[in-house]
């Protein structure tokens, strides 16, 4: 759709990634709104829905510690595989650095403090053609519904 190319439609200075634009705009490093809509649609199809916004104010960083609370579905089955809150645990990571599959890295980034979203997480970005143990099947969509309690 046009939509989808409005961005870059000049010369070739101009055709950058998001990331690109971001990162050399130098200090501001988060996302928009209208970033975020994009995200929503990015060339690898991770689709994130902004359920809670969050604090406005505190955004973590690449190399950041994070601690989330979240749901994990299967998406054809809507099988639940993975809860935090029924586990009574949160669970805590390095943001940016391969520490999660590639769909939680991309989408908790730009994430604000006590914000809530929901992603959809292709395979590719997930667990792939190997799935992960008995409760993720190879191939699988993934379906999260995160919430970030705290950047440590």
């Amino acid at each position: 759709s046009s939509s989808e190319e409005s961005y870059s439609d000049s010369d070739d200075e101009e055709e950058k990634t998001k990331e690109e634009a971001i990162v050399e705009d130098g200090d501001d490093l988060l996302p928009t709104e209208e970033e975020l809509l994009e995200l929503k649609r990015d060339r690898d199809n991770i689709q994130i829905d902004v359920l809670f916004p969050g604090d406005e104010e505190t955004y973590p960083q690449i190399g950041d510690v994070v601690r989330c609370h979240y749901v994990c579905k299967i998406a054809d089955t809507g099988k639940e595989v993975e809860n935090t809150r029924k586990a009574k645990q949160t669970f805590e990571f390095v943001l940016g650095i391969g520490q999660v599959i590639k769909g939680w890295d991309r989408g908790i980034l730009g994430m604000k403090e006590g914000g809530r979203r929901k992603l959809v997480v292709p395979s590719k970005l997930g667990y792939g053609k190997k799935g992960s143990g008995p409760e993720i099947p190879p191939n699988s969509t993934l379906l999260f519904d995160v919430t970030l309690e705290r950047i440590l």
